[in-house]
C-alpha cells in the first residue's frame, strides 16, 4: 500500500502547485476573470479533489500496516485531513484497537475532527475511554462530545467517567455530555 500512497502523493503537487505558463497558482487561476482559465482551473481542482479522496483511502488502509511508523504516519495525516476522512470511519473504528497507544490516540482525534459523521464509531469510542494509557481515553471522550447527538448512547459511560480519579478524563467526559445534550 505504501507504494500506492507515494504514487498518489506524487501527483498532488503537479495538480495543486504546478505553475502553468502564466505563472499562476491553482487558486489564482480559479479566481481568474478569463472564463477559459477559470474553467480549466476548476477542472484541475476537481481532479485534485478526486486524488485527495484516493489518498485518504490509501492512508486509511495504511492504518493496518504491520509497521508502527506507517500506521502512526497515516493516523497523523488523517488527523490533518480532518472531516474529509469521514468515508473511512469503518477503518478508523478498527484502528482504535491498535496495539500502539499513540496510533489509538491519533485515531480518536481524527474521529473527533470528523464529528457527527463518525457516529458509527460510538461503541468503539466508549470502549476506548477505558484505555488509560497515553491519553487515548481523553481523546475518546472528546470525540464522543464532537459527535454530539449521535453519541447519546455514550452518556451512561460518560457519566461514569465524570467520577473518574483521572481529572482530565472527568473534565472531558463532562464537556462531552454537555455537547451531546445540546442536540437532545
Amino acid at each position: 500500500m505504501r507504494l500506492s500512497l507515494v504514487a498518489v502523493v506524487a501527483v498532488l503537487p503537479l495538480v495543486a502547485c504546478g505553475q502553468p505558463p502564466e505563472g499562476k497558482t491553482l487558486i489564482q487561476r480559479i479566481a481568474d476573470r478569463n472564463p477559459v482559465v477559470s474553467i480549466q482551473a476548476s477542472q484541475d481542482a476537481t481532479d485534485l479533489a478526486l486524488q485527495l479522496q484516493l489518498c485518504i483511502g490509501v492512508l486509511a488502509a495504511n492504518l493496518s500496516d504491520p509497521n508502527r511508523e506507517v500506521r502512526l504516519a497515516a493516523a497523523k495525516a488523517l488527523r490533518e485531513v480532518g472531516p474529509s476522512a469521514w468515508s473511512e470511519v469503518w477503518r478508523l473504528k478498527a484502528a482504535l484497537k491498535d496495539k500502539d497507544v499513540e496510533v489509538r490516540r491519533q485515531v480518536a482525534e481524527v474521529l473527533a475532527f470528523i464529528g457527527p459523521r463518525a457516529a458509527e464509531a460510538v461503541p468503539e469510542l466508549i470502549v476506548a475511554m477505558e484505555d488509560e494509557e497515553g491519553g487515548a481515553h481523553w481523546q475518546a471522550a472528546t470525540a464522543l462530545g464532537q459527535i454530539g447527538h449521535g453519541a447519546r448512547s455514550a452518556i451512561p459511560a460518560l457519566l461514569k467517567a465524570t467520577k473518574s480519579k483521572d481529572e482530565g478524563l472527568a473534565i472531558r467526559a463532562d464537556k462531552a455530555i454537555r455537547l451531546i445534550s445540546k442536540g437532545l
